[in-house]
């Protein structure tokens, strides 16, 4: 497992995530040193004219960041993205498909998007109101794991004044704002270190482009794909081009083996077992008995017996009887 190192200031890397609660439109940008975070909202379709809107926002508030990382949505890769991006100096990072734990901040600021908006919107999913307003300076308030300071403290210096009564103190820059931005970056690089220690897994080596490989699909889990890697891409990316479809897949290395790798599991349904000389002798089925086909004697005295009843209850033949 590759752990990106912790940025070494305020907004040098930050994260873009789309996401729909509820078939409402919304995107999370998100600072990974600070955990600052920022949703916004979008009535109808998220266009990439009205994402580089957005984002030119929070570029001016907040400062240009030095790299930008996303799932990859089509919304954010399309050309004109691809040129604001590069018009501004920003260096975008795409995770791999199927496995978002390239972007884990991403995810994570998104779960957190998602427990402000649930009960904290207006009307149409707007954030535009008292609830949304006041839940956002809360969480940006709210202390982080092992580090006993908030997202405000961490990017402005101090915190912000919500809806929450606080002394006046705790608005003020806190004088040792540099070495609690130091304790950050020295937690993050512990974090990193620990997750790093807590999985032994062994170093897959890198691919060249132009070697067959197959890839594992992520519906079944079984490696039934091939294709040839046609680039080799930073933090252990891979772009492939599938066999049959000609389809080009970003992928982690984490889901791509060589085609001579031993650790592939051996696919059944590709290499069906070939057939025996000798037939082995075939178990005997077992023989079932016959169906009685024939009206048992009973069951036709029976029958006689009812027939003569309806006849004797008819009133009709009942006449005719007592006049014989």
């Amino acid at each position: 497992m590759v752990i990106t190192p912790p940025p070494e200031y305020p907004f040098q890397c930050t994260v873009v995530d789309m996401f729909q609660p509820e078939g409402r439109m919304y995107m999370a940008y998100a600072n990974r040193l600070t955990g600052w975070l920022e949703i916004a909202r979008f009535p109808s379709s998220a266009t990439s004219q009205r994402l580089m809107s957005v984002l030119r926002g929070y570029f001016m508030r907040w400062g240009v960041p030095e790299e930008v990382s996303t799932d990859g949505g089509t919304n954010l890769i399309s050309e004109e993205m691809s040129a604001f991006f590069r018009r501004w100096g920003v260096k975008v990072r795409f995770s791999s498909a199927y496995f978002p734990q390239s972007n884990g901040r991403a995810e994570a600021a998104v779960k957190t998007a998602k427990r402000i908006i649930r009960a904290n919107t207006g009307d149409g999913g707007s954030l535009d109101c008292n609830k949304a307003s006041l839940a956002m300076p809360q969480y940006l308030n709210t202390p982080i794991c092992n580090i006993n300071k908030s997202p405000a403290q961490l990017a402005t210096g101090g915190q912000l004044r919500d809806g929450v009564p606080m002394a006046k103190q705790h608005y003020l820059v806190d004088r040792l704002w540099q070495q609690v931005l130091r304790r950050r970056k020295l937690q993050m690089a512990t974090n990193r270190e620990k997750i790093i220690a807590n999985h032994a897994t062994r170093t897959l080596k890198p691919l060249e482009v132009g070697a067959r490989v197959r890839v594992q699909n992520q519906a079944t889990k079984e490696w039934d794909r091939t294709g040839l890697v046609v680039d080799s891409l930073p933090h252990r990316q891979y772009r492939i081009k599938l066999d049959g479809s000609g389809r080009l897949s970003l992928r982690n290395r984490r889901h791509i083996a060589p085609t001579n790798s031993t650790h592939i599991p051996v696919i059944s349904h590709t290499q069906p077992p070939a057939p025996s000389a000798t037939k082995s002798p075939q178990p005997e089925a077992p023989v079932c008995p016959k169906r009685q086909t024939t009206r048992p004697r009973w069951l036709s005295l029976c029958h006689k017996l009812c027939e003569r009843v309806k006849f004797m209850l008819c009133p009709v033949n009942s006449a005719a009887s007592i006049t014989e």
